[in-house]
């Protein structure tokens, strides 16, 4: 029970964060449930050329992000806005439908670090043809980026997380194929 305990605290980075893939999408996703460390990180995707679009996704947060974005200088119509959804399963079903109505075929997400694998394999199940890239935020800027700075209630959080998605909505967050964890950030 220990021995379990320490590899799920001081191994969570390895466990639950998926980083990597294609640094160029039709459209950033800005996951909702955070106004702090996401949104900075789809500015800087943004900024450096990741995509032409960013999806905002997320009731109750979704004008805050959106407000920020405009303040730093990104466009009214670089922004699409999915206010609805309440769960990760909801951002990846409603923004899918989105995407698809627009005729996108890939996609940067952005979501904390320890809910990208989750999130991840949402997006991919919701639309498989779709291609997905994930560059999570660290939860604010200049945060440390290893796995002793962790947010231990919601880390843990995470687990039973992963485990009812996978009961309750055949969502399997680690048959994702996860991406190249070294492959370093957008330029």
């Amino acid at each position: 029970m220990v021995a379990a305990f320490l590899v799920f605290y001081f191994d969570a980075r390895g466990l639950l964060s998926v980083t990597g893939g294609p640094k160029r999408a039709d459209v950033i996703v800005l996951l909702g449930g955070d106004t702090g460390g996401r949104v900075v990180r789809a500015l800087e995707l943004y900024k450096a050329g990741g995509a032409p679009k960013i999806l905002i996704t997320g009731y109750g947060d979704w004008s805050m992000n959106r407000d920020y974005l405009l303040r730093a200088g990104v466009k009214s119509n670089a922004l699409i806005i999915e206010p609805r959804s309440r769960t990760t399963k909801e951002n990846a079903e409603f923004s899918s439908e989105l995407m698809k109505a627009r005729g996108m075929n890939s996609a940067i997400l952005v979501t904390s670090w320890y809910h990208s694998r989750r999130a991840l394999a949402c997006f991919e199940h919701f639309d498989p043809g779709m291609k997905f890239s994930s560059f999570p935020s660290y939860e604010s800027p200049g945060a440390l980026r290893n796995s002793t700075s962790i947010d231990f209630p919601r880390v843990f959080r995470e687990y039973p997380a992963i485990a009812w998605y996978a009961a309750r909505y055949g969502i399997f967050s680690f048959e994702s194929a996860p991406t190249d964890p070294s492959f370093g950030e957008p330029q």
